[in-house]
C-alpha cells in the first residue's frame, strides 16, 4: 500500500504530465520570467554555467533541486564564482551571520527553485526567515530558477495548496531528520510578474526534481 508521501508524489507527476512545458513556458514568458525548456538535470546545470559569468557574486536559496542537479557541489568547490554563503558558514558570531545573510540576498546572481509553478505562469515559494524570497523578490541582481516538471499545477490556487499540503510536510520531515528541528513557514511569496527585463531566468526541466 502506498504511503501518503508516495501517493502525493504520484499525484504530482500525474498532474504535471497533463501540461505541455512549452505552453507553460509561454505563459511564464508573458510574466517576464524568460523561460526555456531543457531535457534533464545535466542540461540545466550546463545552462547555469553558461548564464553566470566567471567572477560573479553568487548566492543560492536552500533547494533540494540544486543538490539534485549538482549545483551545490559546484558552488561549494567553485573557483569561478564568489559564493557568498561560504562567508556566512565561516562566521560564528550570530549577529554577523544575520548581517551576512542580508548581504547575500543582494548578490549578482541568486540561484534556486520555487515550490510550485502554476501552468498559468505564477510562481509560489515558501520560506522561513525570508532570505530566499527577499532575494527573489528584489534583492538579487539576477535570479535563476530551476524548476522540475513535478512542480507544475493547473492553477494558482492549486500551486498554493501544493506548497502547504505537499511541500511543507516533506520539508518538515527533512528538517527534523537533517537538522533536528521542525520546519517553519514564515513567508509565502507569490511572483505574478517581473518588471525588470532579463532579471529572472526560468529553466524548466522535463524531469522530476525536488519536491
Amino acid at each position: 500500500m502506498p504511503t501518503p508521501e508516495s501517493a502525493s508524489a504520484h499525484k504530482d507527476r500525474r498532474v504535471a504530465a497533463g501540461h505541455d512545458l512549452e505552453s507553460v513556458a509561454a505563459h511564464c514568458a508573458r510574466r517576464g520570467f524568460n523561460p526555456e525548456v531543457v531535457a534533464d538535470r545535466e542540461e540545466a546545470l550546463q545552462r547555469i554555467r553558461e548564464l553566470i559569468p566567471a567572477g560573479s557574486d553568487v548566492t543560492n536559496g536552500s533547494s533540494v533541486t540544486l543538490r539534485e542537479i549538482g549545483l551545490m557541489a559546484e558552488l561549494e568547490s567553485s573557483r569561478h564564482w564568489r559564493w557568498r554563503r561560504a562567508e556566512i558558514y565561516a562566521t560564528k558570531e550570530p549577529e554577523k551571520r544575520v548581517e551576512l545573510r542580508r548581504w547575500a540576498t543582494t548578490a549578482d546572481y541568486m540561484v534556486g527553485s520555487v515550490n510550485a509553478l502554476a501552468a498559468t505562469g505564477e510562481a509560489v515559494c515558501l520560506d522561513a526567515g525570508g532570505t530566499r524570497v527577499g532575494g527573489y523578490a528584489y534583492g538579487a541582481g539576477k535570479v535563476i530558477w530551476v524548476v522540475g516538471r513535478n512542480k507544475i499545477t493547473p492553477t494558482l490556487a492549486e500551486a498554493i495548496d501544493r506548497v502547504r499540503t505537499h511541500v511543507f510536510p516533506l520539508e518538515d520531515q527533512r528538517m527534523r531528520r537533517d537538522m533536528g528541528q521542525p520546519a517553519f513557514a514564515g513567508k509565502l511569496l507569490l511572483v505574478e510578474h517581473e518588471p525588470l527585463p532579463d532579471r529572472i531566468k526560468l529553466i524548466l526541466v522535463d524531469e522530476d526534481l525536488g519536491y
